[in-house]
């Protein structure tokens, strides 16, 4: 049985991307789940798995492809008996599994099953072989870098090579003599411009949210409270924290825990006009009047932030219509909302105004997944829609 191997549809507005690589060559044996190409969108790079155990009969789209179509045929696979009786035809706008970890395949292979491969192919930065997975991120430091990924003990899931992993190999391999300037050296040379390229590997979203469900919200407590003001940033703080709670392993990602040991949310807020910066911790179940004095530079001094949390960076008042997150040391996601501006809208064929924010994600592929980051800035625009739990 032949299985064709489609180009994924991993975002629902996503219609093209590009081959980035091949990490399984024709003729190889592969099993169902082990990784087997690499291809990247506007936004993030994602690793496909494969359909089906079998052998890699033949590869349509090789790698460096730009603008291959959603439902295009890439590759086939010849199916095992076995799978085949069992495995359906893929849906190419079915839901993939970028990140899960490979399966070890069987390495029985005779001469006649493994063709040969061009010399030097088996070590440097080329491809890995399915036996060997890696993540996106650390194989972009490590071709930056120079790095012989075969020299890289990997610390993930079944050997798979994280960031981590390049980084520590990376540092180690420093080794200056006494009378080299600082700097100086290729490899440390090297080693800067790799980690200086790592922003363009990371997961970046973003969307635009409407922010008129909220002031109306927010204006209808204040009417009927005599207490402490409450503000936008406070419901949106409730909202972001909201949202982070219905995702436990993506709230556990973000502070470098599994999810079984972590049931509390952790922020940490920053504005754009300041680096520093304030933790709010279980927001989703405090007060707005709570959150109000949390957040209050005049209540509680800012101050630098080392905890592991999801950055959120609010900027409703910068002038900046969209504010690119950046990762601080130990974070691993990171929101940004930009500045709070009537725009116009056309809904059921009418011209309208509404107020609105443009949101944007930033997330380390070697601990949060394309899924995840989808599903949670889904999540947080689906609140803003209908902010009516701040009222509870």
């Amino acid at each position: 049985m032949v299985v064709e191997v489609y180009m994924p549809e991993v975002a629902a507005d996503m219609t093209e991307a590009d081959v980035v690589s091949w990490l399984a060559a024709p003729g190889d044996e592969i099993v169902q789940g082990d990784l087997l190409l690499e291809i990247e969108t506007d936004k993030s790079t994602v690793e496909i798995e494969a359909p089906a155990s079998g052998r890699l009969s033949e590869i349509r789209i090789p790698a460096g492809t730009s603008g291959v179509a959603v439902g295009e045929v890439l590759a086939l696979i010849e199916a095992s008996d076995a799978a085949g009786d069992s495995q359906p035809l893929p849906d190419p706008t079915s839901a993939v599994a970028p990140r899960a970890s490979a399966a070890v395949p069987d390495t029985k292979e005779t001469p006649e099953s493994q063709p040969a491969r061009p010399q030097g192919q088996d070590s440097g930065t080329g491809p890995l072989s399915p036996q060997r997975p890696i993540t996106a991120l650390a194989r972009r430091l490590a071709e930056r870098a120079g790095l012989d990924l075969q020299s890289v003990q990997g610390s993930g899931a079944r050997g798979r090579i994280l960031r981590a992993d390049v980084d520590h190999q990376l540092g180690t391999a420093k080794t200056p003599s006494p009378t080299a300037e600082p700097m100086s050296s290729p490899t440390e040379a090297q080693s800067s411009a790799a980690l200086t390229d790592a922003r363009s590997a990371l997961i970046r979203l973003g969307a635009s949210c409407r922010l008129d469900p909220m002031l109306e919200v927010v204006a209808r407590l204040e009417a009927a409270s005599s207490k402490a003001p409450v503000s936008v940033e406070g419901g949106l703080i409730r909202s972001i924290a909201q949202a982070l709670s219905s995702l436990p392993e993506l709230n556990a990602a973000t502070q470098g825990s599994h999810p079984e040991g972590t049931s509390t949310t952790r922020l940490i807020l920053t504005r754009a006009q300041s680096p520093l910066g304030v933790e709010v911790e279980r927001g989703e179940q405090l007060g707005l009047a709570l959150i109000e004095e949390l957040i209050s530079p005049g209540e509680y001094d800012f101050g630098p932030v080392l905890e592991k949390g999801l950055g959120v960076l609010l900027g409703l008042e910068s002038g900046v219509d969209r504010i690119e997150p950046t990762l601080q040391p130990g974070q691993t996601c990171a929101l940004a909302m930009g500045q709070s501006k009537e725009v116009a809208l056309s809904e059921n064929q009418q011209i309208t105004s509404a107020f609105c924010t443009e949101i944007s994600l930033c997330a380390d592929p070697d601990h949060i997944t394309i899924e995840w980051a989808l599903e949670f800035l889904g999540a947080v625009r689906k609140i803003l829609d209908s902010p009516l739990h701040l009222a509870l």
